[in-house]
């Protein structure tokens, strides 16, 4: 909420939107959820609505839009201390399709090394590792 002056223009739909990212930062959601979950609060919403309010939310840096290999995107409120993109990795359960927010200090100093014996800068916003999620684990053993 500390960020409202550079929204723009609001209204009450706008307002929920980014009310609902900016209240669960860790949380990715789709633009449908996002739609869903409004609704089912008894806002009258439109998805062109939420997509609109998404899409201007991203180009003021105020929200992260993430694409995931489906071609779909899901979004993440973008917290003013979120601003070391080198700490902020995804991993995606290719089983659940769940998209986990993680900051991990060896997944940064595989960017380092990246870095200093390869010239390589990583975009680790841009960036999702692959593989089965602990939950997908473990209903595969029972």
């Amino acid at each position: 909420m500390k960020r409202r002056e550079n929204e723009g223009y609001r209204t009450k739909q706008k307002t929920a939107v980014l009310s609902l990212l900016e209240t669960h930062p860790s949380t990715h959601y789709s633009a449908e959820e996002i739609w869903m979950t409004l609704r089912q609060q008894g806002l009258s919403i439109g998805k062109a609505t939420v997509y609109r309010a998404l899409d201007q939310f991203v180009e003021k840096g105020l929200v992260r839009r993430f694409v995931s290999g489906q071609d779909k995107s899901c979004y993440q409120y973008m917290e003013e201390t979120t601003s070391d993109a080198s700490l902020h990795f995804h991993l995606r359960c290719s089983r659940c399709g769940k998209l986990y927010h993680v900051r991990c200090r060896q997944l940064s100093a595989l960017g380092l090394h990246l870095l200093s014996r390869h010239g390589f800068t990583v975009d680790f916003a841009k960036t999702t590792l692959y593989g089965i999620c602990a939950s997908c684990t473990d209903d595969a053993q029972n």
